[in-house]
């Protein structure tokens, strides 16, 4: 193992750590950092599920943060944005921010995000097998 890849792994883990922590100001920060090493066209993408473990929050700026994120990885990562979408419907249904969809434009542009129509048929299967069973 060279020491730029010790280096990688001790930032994602750093991050990680972050992004699993309790604080929102400490997961607003680290998310900010996540999409700060993507606009450097590095590949954030092993952050997925703890990235979107942070909407489970009630602070309207890491929500838009972690809109970014899933529409920057919708297409590469189809699967986990289809699980992803059931914390928009929960988000949506919420009456404790019931404005998050209309001051944001990302779950506009979340809904137009092309992903691969594989990721659609899977999630249909799925729900066809729930209804059979």
């Amino acid at each position: 193992m060279c020491i730029r890849d010790s280096a990688r792994t001790s930032e994602i883990s750093e991050l990680q750590s972050g992004l699993n922590s309790l604080k929102p100001e400490v997961m607003r920060e680290a998310v900010k950092q996540v999409i700060a090493t993507m606009t450097y066209g590095k590949d954030m993408s092993v952050l997925f599920p703890h990235v979107v473990k942070c909407m489970a929050t009630t602070s309207i700026e890491l929500k838009k943060l972690v809109y970014l994120y899933i529409i920057n990885y919708a297409r590469s990562k189809a699967d986990m944005t289809i699980m992803a979408i059931n914390v928009f419907r929960k988000d949506a249904h919420d009456q404790s921010s019931p404005c998050l969809l209309y001051t944001s434009p990302s779950p506009r542009d979340l809904s137009t995000s092309r992903m691969p129509s594989s990721a659609c048929k899977k999630k249909k299967k799925k729900q066809n097998k729930k209804k059979k069973d």
